[in-house]
């Protein structure tokens, strides 16, 4: 909802019901002196003050005029619209001329920062020119700095830090200033001076606390808060007294006026506590200032900077009309500058009435170039420009002085300044005359330097004249006009006059050489035949201004400027700007043209900032990973103007973090995942993207041990270990024992980050000798199997063999030989399996059961050692045994067999085998005496 204010601005009157009663016996003592001086040859402001003892103020009523942002100069480039040095020179006459209507007894200026666009000595001339055409200046005009004072064309300097320079500032304003003045410390332009019953309290709000740029062209913070107030400023002002009535003045305000709207629906301007919001106000010690305001009896904060003007309490709430709050104090009052164009206002000044004990606050009276009427002269050359009246009076330069005779006269000199931009703008010598009843001539007397009177025979000027009045503006121009060293040129003028010859005196001797007549007349069309009600509506990269044309019937079209550039003639009431850069600062300026191609010099301008950008977020491309193993991210981002960012990852497994734009996490079970990237800005502003994981099983990793060598019958406990990147597995087991068997391991697992670790176990009894592959297998619950392998190597158990006989005749007789066979302790040799036994692997043993030694216990069984373990005897078929061994005095006879065994977990029938070493002989059989 946008809000007009000029309209809801009124006076606003507030009774002071406890201000201590002022006689008109005590009086302000506030010494005021004339109105006239001079720069010398150096430029060098002399002043030549008259003290007027009975002008003095008195307690009974006075008006406070308060003058801000007067802002004399050119800023650091030239945009269009921008108030040309020409008119400021005539707002801040405009102003003047008013405030000379005051009563100088009963009249203070309060001048409140931003005399100048920056610190250049020409522009405290054009200051110092406007401000001692006051009536009775001195002693009358309280000045503290603002942040356009100290700066210099640069802003920042090359080490990025704010240029503070008040050395010109200090110059030219502690003359000014009345001397019973009293500071408040050394360090700053803090002072106090004592009015009747007021203590008027100047404070220096100190330099730009955020201000940055661009490179010209792209965005430049205007309204930067300030480095002040510091604790030093805040504890000076304790030292007051404390119970005495103040009226503080300084540049910066301490609360800003924040519209109504949806965002803030009261339309409130509490400071902050922090300082960078980059509101405009003093960025330090706001809250404490305002108690100090509230506790020490202040009544008004009287500041400038926004270009706006308000009135606000100390709860940040604006007042409009008819809202009268008695004893609610402090005000903190805003008026908009002296000569520059706001988004909604007029430049203007306001005045306060001290009456009867009472506080009024005026209205701000806005400024116009159309009213009052004026003829003013403007020059561009080396010559003296100076007016004179009917009586003779003079006003301009003479003898290195400036005089300011002839009634509301102003005279501001000629300078030359190289901006930021190194755009050249020459402010011309302008001498401006209000009392336009009266007949003129302007007087152009050659002043060459002496290098020019040296080097050059002749130069040339340029001169025009304005007669403004109610019915609209002529001006005049004289182009290249011949200068010679003693040339002198005059023009008699009026304000209806409509012969404007110039009259030229080439070489000074007294004698007319020529009447030069104008090179052009121009008729401008009135100011007030501009468009109106223009408003915009913006988006990041685009903004639509509207507005209504004047009804005039000779308007042919308005001249549409972006940022100084032309873009268009249209007869349309709107103007849509595309392609533009987001969160940058973008001026129309629009001025109107008639059907006779008059153009209408009075521009209307609108600044608006396109929004921000949405956030635009690569989360990055979709990835593949393993369950377990780290996945990379990197994201990225684009935004527009700069601003701080968060970033949040949300992994979609239930975890997210607040991380930087790269960062890494790890998936514990496989999936399908989406992640989302969140970019949001300090003002909640976000943009977010997502990507596809796409995590992958990890198969697990298996260990099924060592190899291991056994005996025959003996339990074997298998254990093997297992690891799972996915570590939220549960896994099973399975031992493929290696000879047909399978069995389901045990299974005891940790689930934990960064894996999942495990055992596996099982048990199994080999009674056959032989080599085993036993295969362990651990699956996930996602069916991913991973496999180990390990030998077993079943040896069969070792017995004790002894042959009968131990020596043996292949070629003797006999129907057997025999073996016993002695089993370790824990078998049993009655176990033995009489089928099984093998002598040599070939030979069996006999096992018809019609042998009493097969099937008779105590047959078979002995103690042949006699060690206390029975022997198992067995017989062999002595021709079979012959038929396998060969003569040899060493010769081995290998017995292997099966014994039945039961090892406390299985039972089975357990390989066993020995061996002994006998004596073989192959001789006659009649002669040899073995068996």
């Amino acid at each position: 909802m946008s809000i007009n204010y000029k309209r809801l601005y009124v006076t606003i009157v507030i009774f002071l019901l406890f201000l201590p009663s002022i006689t008109s016996a005590e009086e302000i003592n506030l010494e005021v002196a004339g109105n006239t001086g001079e720069f010398d040859g150096n430029n060098t402001f002399v002043s030549n003050l008259i003290t007027c003892e009975d002008n003095s103020v008195t307690s009974e009523d006075f008006t406070v005029v308060h003058f801000a942002d007067i802002h004399m100069g050119m800023p650091q480039r030239l945009n269009v619209g921008e108030e040309t040095q020409d008119e400021k020179r005539e707002y801040f006459a405009e102003a003047i001329l008013a405030l000379n209507q005051l009563d100088p007894s009963h009249s203070l200026i309060l001048v409140t920062g931003d005399l100048v666009e920056y610190n250049e000595e020409e522009y405290f001339d054009d200051f110092w020119n406007g401000i001692f055409s006051i009536n009775n200046c001195a002693e009358r005009v309280l000045c503290v700095p603002g942040n356009h004072d100290r700066r210099t064309k640069a802003i920042i300097d090359s080490n990025g830090n704010i240029i503070d320079d008040l050395e010109e500032y200090n110059e030219r304003i502690e003359p000014l200033l009345p001397e019973r003045k009293n500071y408040l410390s050394d360090d700053f332009n803090d002072y106090s001076i004592e009015i009747g019953d007021y203590i008027f309290i100047g404070l220096d709000s100190l330099s730009d606390y955020d201000a940055y740029y661009w490179a010209w062209g792209q965005s430049f913070d205007n309204t930067p808060e300030s480095s002040g107030l510091n604790d030093t400023q805040i504890d000076a002002l304790k030292e007051l007294d404390r119970n005495k009535p103040k009226i503080i003045f300084m540049h910066h305000p301490v609360i800003q006026y924040t519209s109504v709207d949806d965002v803030n629906p009261d339309g409130t301007g509490v400071p902050q506590s922090e300082p960078g919001g980059n509101d405009g106000c003093i960025a330090f010690n706001r809250a404490e200032f305002i108690d100090y305001c509230e506790d020490y009896n202040v009544k008004l904060v009287i500041t400038g900077h926004s270009h706006e003007p308000h009135i606000i309490d100390s709860a940040g709430t604006p007042f409009f009309a008819n809202e009268f709050p008695l004893n609610e104090f402090p005000l903190f009052v805003q008026t908009q500058s002296l000569t520059k164009h706001s988004e909604f206002f007029e430049p203007g000044y306001r005045t306060i009435e001290f009456k009867e004990g009472n506080i009024f606050i005026q209205q701000p009276v806005e400024l116009t170039l159309e009213r009052p009427d004026m003829i003013s002269g403007s020059l561009n050359c080396p010559a003296d420009l100076s007016a004179y009246d009917s009586e003779s009076r003079h006003t301009g330069p003479s003898s290195g002085k400036t005089e300011r005779n002839i009634p509301d006269s102003f005279y501001f000199n000629d300078y030359t300044v190289n901006l930021y931009d190194n755009t050249v703008y020459n402010a011309p010598e302008t001498i401006l005359l209000y009392n336009t009843g009266e007949e003129y001539v302007f007087e152009i007397r050659a002043n060459f330097s002496e290098n020019e009177l040296n080097s050059v025979e002749e130069q040339h000027f340029n001169f025009t004249i304005k007669q403004r009045s109610d019915s609209g503006t002529t001006q005049i121009v004289y182009e290249l006009v011949p200068l010679t060293k003693n040339t002198v040129a005059t023009i008699p003028i009026t304000l209806t006059t409509q012969k404007y010859g110039m009259i030229i005196d080439m070489d000074g001797d007294g004698t007319i050489d020529e009447i030069r007549e104008p090179d052009s007349i121009q008729n401008i069309i009135s100011g007030s035949k501009t468009v109106t009600n223009l408003q915009y509506i913006n988006g990041a990269a685009w903004i639509n201004w509207t507005w209504t044309n004047p009804s005039d019937p000779d308007l042919n079209h308005t001249e549409i400027y972006l940022n100084n550039i032309f873009q268009t003639n249209t007869s349309a009431e709107y103007f849509n700007a595309t392609g533009l850069e987001p969160e940058t600062s973008y001026t129309i300026g629009t001025r109107t043209a008639d059907i006779n191609g008059n153009v209408n010099e009075t521009w209307v301008n609108s600044t608006a900032t396109t929004l921000k950008a949405p956030i635009t977020v690569e989360a990055g491309s979709d990835q593949i990973a393993k369950e377990g193993t780290t996945v990379n991210f990197e994201g990225s981002f684009t935004a527009s103007g700069s601003h701080t960012y968060s970033y949040h990852w949300d992994f979609g497994d239930g975890s997210a973090e607040d991380s930087p734009l790269t960062t890494s996490h790890i998936y514990s079970d496989d999936g399908t995942y989406t992640v989302n990237l969140t970019v949001t800005d300090e003002d909640g502003d976000f943009g977010n993207d997502t990507l596809l994981v796409t995590v992958n099983n990890a198969i697990p990793v298996v260990n099924a041990g060592s190899d291991l060598e056994i005996t025959a019958g003996d339990p074997v406990s298998f254990t093997g270990n297992f690891s799972d990147l996915g570590w939220l597995d549960t896994h099973t087991a399975e031992w493929n024992f290696g000879e047909g068997t399978v069995g389901t391991g045990s299974v005891s697992e940790e689930n934990e980050s960064p894996d999942s670790t495990g055992t596996a176990s099982g048990s199994f009894s080999y009674f056959d000798t032989g080599e085993y592959i036993v295969t362990l297998n651990v699956t996930d619950d996602d069916s991913g199997i991973g496999q180990d392998q390990l030998t077993v190597t079943v040896r069969p158990i070792k017995s004790e063999i002894t042959f009968d006989p131990e020596t043996f005749n292949l070629n003797s007789t006999g129907e057997w030989v025999t073996a016993y066979i002695e089993l370790p302790a824990g078998y049993s040799a009655p176990g033995i399996d009489i089928n099984s036994v093998l002598m040599n692997g070939t030979v069996a043993a006999v096992s018809d059961p019609k042998y009493d030694f097969v099937t008779n216990e105590s047959e078979y069984l002995t103690d042949l050692d006699l060690d206390g373990t029975f022997e198992r005897m067995f017989k062999f078929n002595r021709r079979d045994v012959a038929g396998i061994l060969k003569a040899g005095d060493q010769v081995i006879v290998n017995f292997t067999g099966k014994v039945e065994y039961n090892n406390g977990i299985s039972s089975g029938m357990a390989s066993f085998e020995g061996s002994d070493v006998i004596r073989v002989t192959e001789s006659d059989s009649k002669k040899d005496k073995t068996k």
